[in-house]
């Protein structure tokens, strides 16, 4: 306490320091304790004295019960929790000057029996020029300086980062807890800004952060590309703010402010209806970072932040694109045929190195199908799919946890083959599938592969009945009631001539041939 002490029985201020004191007749406890200390004692709070049971009382020091100190005492003052003389605790200024005080009187120690350094309850009202203590009671002031405390921000209410798992297809999606976030300034009722900065997003174009009216109690207003408004949809709230979108590339930056310092309420509202929207069709799987700090004017908040976490679904069937659909098998070929090629094209717009597919079939489809004839085959380069073929349904199975591409390349290599000596003739459809990992199929492909059959057989004459000819006249032998004309070919190729020919005949008058005409058959005999 800077203070001049004067005592008239002395020739100067200073004659006899040693036997100068105060003593402490009130103190103001309104914004925190007065304590004191002597002889390195630890301190304790200033009291009125003490009742027979203990009790305190009075509280505080009075005039008639007051507090000695001298030289070798110190007296400080602990302010209450987050107050300073500037402002008030919830940060604006004080509306009168507010100093905490302490009342004290001078104490000439040298007068005999006037009390000791530390003694409490002493009577200080008898007092007069010559006495012991000051007839004037002075008070002693303290300032708490104010100390601009940074702004507080809390993004669920208890962590300083806020997790968001966004799922796939989620159009919006809250990036704060929205009833969670909090913004606080012990020394600042209000804000000069909010900064949120997404610093990378993986799926340019497609990613945006917005703010949500759905339930947030505020109103959005669309400017333009780089510019929203933002006001309280309760009229009686008389605050706006201006979300102002910063051009970046492959990043998001938002300064969210106003033409005033607006208050806190105000921030923490517009804060909570923050939204996440990615509307890529099959997004990255790369984590998000999206900051935020306050600035209220002097100082910035400590930095919080929302980690987000795309969460991919398997929400699309696979597709198989064929450019070539007919082929032709060539009866009794050494080789397989190849009814697959580069041509064979597999997508899926789901993320493939994530999600797998798990199969394919490749099947006969015609009823007209004899088991274990035609054979369905595939070469396979991967250690996660196996083939197998069932004869009895002519059926190609491909089954395994792999990327499409190990499929492809699978797909590529399907082979067609009959080993038949005389083959079905009828036109072969096969049909192709692909399964994902949630057993979605793709759409079926089908190629066709015809027969070509190859007149590989003559025609031939079984059954030669013999007959024994009476000799009569005009006899006649149905020597061909009897024969079998058969051919091995199942191809439709006609029998375009025969030949019939009596050998060893006596007459040529007398013993030859006839034989009646027959749907495009002619007969022509030559005797």
């Amino acid at each position: 306490v800077n203070s001049t002490y004067y005592d008239p029985d002395y020739a100067t201020p200073s004659g006899v320091t040693y036997l100068m004191g105060v003593a402490v007749v009130g103190v103001d406890r309104t914004f925190g304790d007065w304590q004191y200390s002597c002889n390195n004692y630890p301190f304790q709070i200033f009291i009125g004295g003490i009742l027979e049971n203990g009790a305190i009382y009075p509280t505080n020091p009075t005039p008639a019960k007051a507090t000695l100190l001298a030289d070798t005492c110190r007296i400080r003052f602990v302010p209450h929790y987050n107050f300073n003389t500037v402002r008030s605790p919830n940060g604006n200024l004080w509306p009168s000057p507010i100093q905490p005080t302490i009342a004290l009187r001078a104490w000439d120690r040298s007068v005999t029996g006037s009390g000791t350094v530390g003694q409490i309850t002493v009577d200080t009202t008898h007092s007069d020029i010559h006495g012991a203590f000051g007839a004037e009671i002075r008070n002693a002031s303290i300032t708490i300086v104010d100390v601009d405390k940074l702004p507080v921000l809390t993004l669920d209410g208890t962590e300083d980062e806020y997790l968001v798992n966004y799922p796939q297809n989620r159009l919006a999606y809250p990036i704060v807890a929205p009833k969670g976030l909090t913004v606080h300034d012990e020394d600042n009722a209000t804000l000069v800004a909010a900064y949120i900065n997404q610093p990378a997003t993986y799926d340019a174009g497609y990613e945006t952060i917005t703010f949500s009216e759905n339930n947030t109690g505020i109103v959005v207003t669309v400017v333009s590309s780089n510019k929203t408004v933002i006001t309280s949809s309760n009229p009686a709230d008389a605050w706006n703010l201006t979300a102002h979108y910063l051009e970046q590339i492959d990043a998001i930056s938002i300064v969210l402010t106003s033409e005033a310092p607006m208050p806190l309420a105000a921030y923490q509202t517009v804060l909570r209806a923050l939204i996440y929207t990615n509307n890529f069709i099959e997004p990255s799987n790369s984590t998000r970072h999206v900051f935020f700090t306050l600035f209220d004017g002097s100082k910035n908040s400590t930095v919080r932040q929302t980690t987000i976490s795309t969460v991919l679904t398997d929400s699309f069937a696979p597709v198989i694109a064929l450019s070539q659909r007919n082929f032709t098998f060539v009866m009794h070929q050494p080789h397989d045929l190849a009814i697959t090629t580069a041509d064979v094209n597999l997508t899926d717009i789901d993320t493939n190195e994530y999600f797998f597919m798990t199969g394919a079939t490749v099947r006969e489809l015609d009823a007209e199908y004899l088991p274990n004839t035609d054979i369905l085959n595939v070469t396979v380069d991967s250690a996660r799919i196996t083939a197998s073929f069932d004869a009895a349904t002519a059926t190609l199975f491909l089954d395994g946890r792999a990327p499409i591409w190990e499929y492809e390349r699978a797909l590529r290599t399907v082979t067609f083959f009959n080993g038949e000596d005389e083959p079905q003739g009828y036109t072969r459809h096969i049909e192709f599938r692909l399964f994902d990992s949630v057993n979605r199929s793709s759409d079926p492909q089908v190629v066709t592969v015809a027969m070509f059959l190859i007149n590989a057989y003559p025609a031939d004459i079984v059954n030669e009945p013999e007959f024994f000819m009476i000799q009569t006249v005009n006899y006649t032998a149905d020597i061909g009631r009897y024969l079998d004309v058969t051919d091995r070919d199942v191809g439709n190729f006609p029998v375009t001539n025969a030949t019939i020919q009596l050998i060893g005949r006596l007459s040529t008058e007398f013993e030859f041939l006839t034989a009646l005409p027959a749907g495009a058959v002619s007969v022509w005999y030559d005797y």
